[in-house]
């Protein structure tokens, strides 16, 4: 078992999903390509943007002692479709429960958890 730390997620508001994804992928190369590894990809909420995106190219053998990913599952997770953004379904605005600080560049939640998660 692996577990990869994002950098957008360690406090760092100049992080970006491609240093993100940068990671999950050498994760992955690690595992499938390095050890010969079968992997399937856990992540939860936004980290499954982040694994939606870096499995691909790793569904079949780079070479025959090479592993690859077998299956992801997301847990309390979403995904997007190739070509679009995280914000693209909110039409390049975040959603009413989130607020910018523009102070520390990154996102905050507005809207009591227990409205937000429970209901």
């Amino acid at each position: 078992c692996t577990t990869i730390t994002l950098p957008s997620t360690t406090g760092d508001p100049a992080a970006t999903f491609k240093d993100d994804l940068d990671a999950t992928r050498a994760a992955i190369i690690t595992e499938t390509i390095h050890h010969g590894r079968n992997v399937v990809l856990i992540a939860h909420s936004y980290g499954g943007m982040v694994a939606n995106s870096a499995i691909k190219g790793f569904t079949s053998p780079s070479s025959p002692s090479s592993g690859i990913i077998i299956g992801l599952i997301l847990i309390a997770s979403g995904y997007t479709l190739t070509g679009l953004s995280f914000m693209d379904p909110f039409l390049g605005h975040p959603p009413p429960s989130w607020r910018a600080n523009h102070t520390t560049g990154f996102a905050e939640v507005v809207t009591s958890p227990r409205e937000l998660f429970y209901h």
